[in-house]
């Protein structure tokens, strides 16, 4: 029996995005911490992220455990994104001592910097050879942050539950350490990320950026620490988070990029906020995640964490709930399938004619109309065509591309939920995915 034109798009989005693993994995996208259960690695598979971020703290003789387990995150095929915190007490400066017992997580700035130094490269140094071991390259697989999130005491002197406990220039000289020790120490070109600028930073930055003349020297602090860091600061990522509101997400980010230019992942990266006060719930989770990754590619964010796997109580309760698992049932969210279907839009067309056609499409799910933005970046020896089908294989619609950047706007015949598919061919070349329509 002749198999059916929807048979035929089925088996080559198969083969596009669930074959072999690695094939499916997409490098602009991950997840903020896993549970160290096997389960978690093919809920990653499934899910196509690229990248793990991982928070250690440095100094607290848990090396063996962690480089284990990050071993394992690489081994898998997935890339580490590792934020230490500097927690040596036998290196933290006597004054600091006192809140040093008192915290339960963040970086204090060292006492000896040769000692630090040696920590950092001794660590990084263990985990590169696990990645050596394994065959694979170490620049490729990791990239180091030093501290999460940065409030200078100078800033906000009454510092004890933030993730730095240092002053501005503390944090830009153990971040400078930070980037010797891996670069000079390390034998791979290892990537050193610096601190995410918190979202309550971003919010004050925003404010300040909206009107300077009435801001209050809290946020013109904040505004001109971050401004330095950016301008200033030794490292090869930036990141930043962008949590809170949705409407100001694209000048935050245009506002880190006019310092830096660099690449650039949001390493904290979720909604809806309840902060906003606006009430959780899961169709909005992964409504609003599918806006929120909108915004923020276009706006040129590099790589983007979005939230925990699973839900977790070791996280602040305004924040439980953001993870794209249910806790303990594993029961997959529906912003779990939201993260997947927008992964598989923007999956880019390889096969024979390597780097010919390049696609992306977003938002998918979709509301009333997607773009599909194709382009044929060599001149094929056949055309190349786009066409649509809807779920019975019915051809809705077949054009041609012409070379460069095609743009082209796909609205339902009739608005009614349901799944469509699209395929890009030329020749041998052939790509197909599936866009989900919503009302």
């Amino acid at each position: 029996m002749r198999p059916s034109t929807l048979t035929l798009l089925l088996i080559a989005a198969s083969t596009s995005f669930y074959s072999p693993a690695q094939n499916n994995r997409h490098p602009q996208f991950g997840v903020f911490d896993i549970v160290p259960d096997v389960r978690s690695f093919e809920e990653l598979d499934f899910l196509g992220v690229g990248w793990v971020r991982e928070q250690f703290r440095l100094g607290e003789g848990k090396d063996d455990l962690a480089i284990m387990f990050y071993s394992q995150i690489i081994s898998e095929g997935f890339g580490l994104f590792l934020t230490i915190h500097h927690r040596d007490e036998t290196n933290i400066k006597a004054e600091d001592m006192a809140s040093f017992i008192q915290s339960t997580r963040g970086s204090y700035p060292p006492d000896d910097t040769v000692k630090y130094k040696n920590l950092v490269s001794g660590f990084v140094n263990s985990l590169v050879d696990e990645i050596t071991s394994q065959g694979k390259s170490p620049e490729d697989f990791l990239i180091i942050q030093f501290c999460n999130e940065v409030m200078p005491t100078d800033i906000v002197p009454d510092n004890k539950t933030r993730f730095w406990h240092g002053t501005s220039d503390e944090y830009l000289n153990t971040l400078k350490w930070t980037f010797n020790a891996v670069k000079d120490q390390v034998p791979h070109n290892i990537s050193v990320a610096n601190a995410g600028i918190s979202s309550a930073a971003m919010e004050e930055i925003v404010t300040y950026d909206n009107d300077p003349s009435s801001a209050d020297q809290f946020q013109t602090d904040v505004h001109e620490f971050n401004d330095r860091v950016l301008r200033k600061g030794k490292f090869d990522w930036a990141d930043v988070h962008l949590r809170h509101h949705v409407d100001d997400l694209a000048d935050k980010i245009n506002w880190v990029k006019e310092r830096w230019a660099g690449p650039l992942t949001a390493t904290e990266f979720a909604g809806p906020d309840p902060r906003t006060r606006i009430a959780f719930s899961e169709n909005l989770q992964a409504q609003e995640l599918v806006e929120r990754m909108s915004i923020a590619l276009d706006a040129g964010v590099d790589r983007i964490f979005w939230s925990h796997l699973m839900e977790s109580t070791a996280v602040d309760e305004i924040y439980f709930k953001e993870g794209l698992l249910e806790l303990d049932t594993w029961r997959r969210k529906l912003a779990f399938f939201a993260y997947q279907e927008f992964i598989d839009g923007l999956v880019t067309g390889l096969d024979n004619d390597r780097n010919a056609i390049v696609f992306s499409i977003y938002p998918n799910p979709f509301k009333e109309s997607t773009m599909l933005k194709v382009e044929v970046q060599a001149r094929l020896g056949d055309p190349a065509f786009i066409e649509f089908y809807d779920l019975d294989g019915r051809k809705i619609e077949h054009l041609q591309l012409s070379y460069g950047i095609n743009e082209i706007r796909f609205s339902p015949p009739q608005l009614r939920n349901g799944v469509f598919f699209y395929r890009i061919f030329s020749g041998k070349f052939s790509q197909a995915g599936k866009i989900l329509f919503r009302r």
